[in-house]
């Protein structure tokens, strides 16, 4: 009885129960299920990471030119068209014929310093005293490209005003639209025109 007493508990340490068999075989599926985490956690590391593409800079680059291009064509392309001469010149300019006038028009460049014409002007110009062959008393009609001056309003841009200085008398209209510069001068302004003249002969007389 006794030696079967004692095999018990060796054959016991031989052959473990099945509580014990299961933690021993829970215990070794963490640590697979650990080993697989980590393996996939190297494996992500390991992923070799994409460089941007070398042609980015370069792309917007082109792009930003192609952009700069495509708006200067298109700003020499809106540029305004006036008529441009001179009466005292060509004579044609005082009334432009409709079978010449196309020649008369021309797009406005831009203008030195690099700012581009918005309108359209005629002057209507009249000299009081004679200077020279090249310049005798006369009406002159002139027509050009403008821009507006430091001292114009805006409603003169869209206008027309008188101003007067030694030996000129001039009536400036001004437009804001393609060929707006070919119409004769409003007749008011061509009565008023003379008028200082009259003045000044009528000052002398009394």
């Amino acid at each position: 009885m006794m030696d079967n007493a004692a095999a018990s508990p060796a054959a016991a340490a031989w052959h473990p129960g099945p509580q014990c068999a299961g933690d021993g075989g829970g215990g070794k599926t963490e640590n697979s299920a650990s080993e697989q985490q980590i393996q996939a956690h190297r494996s992500f590391n390991a992923r070799p990471v994409k460089p941007l593409p070398r042609y980015t800079t370069a792309t917007n680059m082109r792009t930003l030119l192609a952009l700069a291009v495509i708006a200067t064509v298109m700003g020499s392309g809106m540029a305004i068209k006036c008529y441009v001469c001179n009466s005292h010149i060509d004579k044609d300019c005082a009334t432009l014929p409709a079978d010449k006038a196309d020649q008369f028009l021309q797009p406005c460049e831009n203008r030195n310093n690099g700012e581009q014409y918005n309108l359209c002007r005629k002057l209507d110009m009249y000299l009081d005293m004679d200077f020279g062959e090249k310049h005798p008393a006369e009406n002159r009609i002139h027509r050009d490209c403008g821009w507006m001056e430091k001292e114009e309003t805006k409603d003169q841009m869209s206008d027309c005003y008188y101003k007067s200085g030694y030996n000129t008398r001039t009536w400036v209209c001004s437009c804001k639209d393609d060929g707006c510069n070919p119409a004769s001068m409003p007749s008011v302004a061509a009565f008023l025109l003379p008028l200082p003249a009259l003045v000044a002969v009528l000052r002398g007389l009394y």
